[in-house]
């Protein structure tokens, strides 16, 4: 059980970080102090999610469209418009 959650945990991690690239979110602001707390709840919501297999194959680029399935994505367009850093 140990050993699921923790397999679990890091795939969701693993998507969060690849919807913020695909999203036009630069990484880095996950990595920052300032943006721990919103992060917590992007966290929160990604690994709650019911759309991981949506999401997988719209990360693959299988599925036509935005990310508007994504319970982030507001949250991704915010910090692209407050930081002004988008993903190269």
């Amino acid at each position: 059980l140990l050993w699921f959650l923790r397999y679990t945990e890091a795939a969701s991690e693993s998507r969060m970080m690849q919807m913020l690239t695909r999203a036009g979110v630069d990484p880095e602001v996950a990595k920052r102090g300032d943006t721990e707390a919103i992060l917590h709840d992007v966290r929160s919501r990604c690994s709650k999610c019911r759309s991981e297999g949506l999401c997988d194959r719209w990360l693959a680029g299988k599925v036509e469209g935005d990310n508007s399935f994504c319970p982030n994505a507001q949250i991704f367009r915010m910090f692209i418009r407050t930081t002004g850093r988008i993903a190269t």
